[in-house]
């Protein structure tokens, strides 16, 4: 009888060891799954939802990168945000435009007064070179947009395949939005032409 106490105890025993040890095994299992797609989703387009873009141009997103650093080569704005969109999209938003009378409409995040502000365009690709060229070089794209209410509020986007720039025209003042890569990760720097880093002083001009 005694024996039999004691083998029942030890099946208890183990029974309870083992159960303990798969509820621990599952509780790993899902911190794992949890950690994976908390890392997807912070790996990229991580920020803040800025510019829901119309259809099928994706939408544009405020980013804080850590420890973000300019390349060498570009000079940097005293005053600036950083925008990400999903980029594959938007090239193939890109390459989708039309030339001359497109119906296509682009938002733009526009850094004025320091505030980030989506502005949307009617955007239509334009010709800067013979079509023999551009066959030669397909990833030279060019694209000219203007507001709808108001044609003096424009805006011109250059792509070379590497690097993109948008200049635009709002309210007679000029803003950029200029591709620069950090971490494998292409960031757009939104910052305005009357940035005090660029301003000439009396003595310099």
């Amino acid at each position: 009888m005694k024996k039999l106490l004691l083998l029942s105890c030890a099946l208890f025993i183990m029974g309870g060891a083992e159960a303990a040890k798969k509820s621990k095994q599952k509780k790993q299992a899902a911190t794992s799954v949890a950690t994976k797609v908390e890392a997807k989703t912070l790996s990229r387009n991580s920020g803040m939802r800025l510019c829901d873009a119309p259809s099928p141009q994706p939408a544009w997103f405020l980013e804080l990168p850590k420890g973000f650093r300019f390349p060498e080569n570009f000079q940097p704005p005293a005053s600036y945000r950083l925008v990400t969109t999903i980029d594959s999209a938007f090239n193939a938003f890109l390459n989708g435009i039309p030339y001359d009378k497109s119906l296509s409409k682009i938002s733009l995040p526009v850094l004025i007064n320091n505030t980030l502000e989506c502005k949307e365009f009617n955007v239509s690709r334009t010709m800067t070179m013979d079509s023999v060229l551009q066959a030669k070089y397909p990833e030279l794209l060019s694209f000219k947009a203007f507001a709808s209410d108001n044609s003096l509020n424009s805006a011109r986007i250059d792509c070379d395949g590497i690097n993109t720039r948008i200049m635009i025209t709002y309210d007679s003042k000029v803003y950029y939005i200029t591709s620069v890569v950090f971490n494998t990760i292409t960031y757009y720097a939104c910052y305005a032409k009357d940035d005090s880093n660029f301003i000439k002083q009396p003595f310099e001009r």
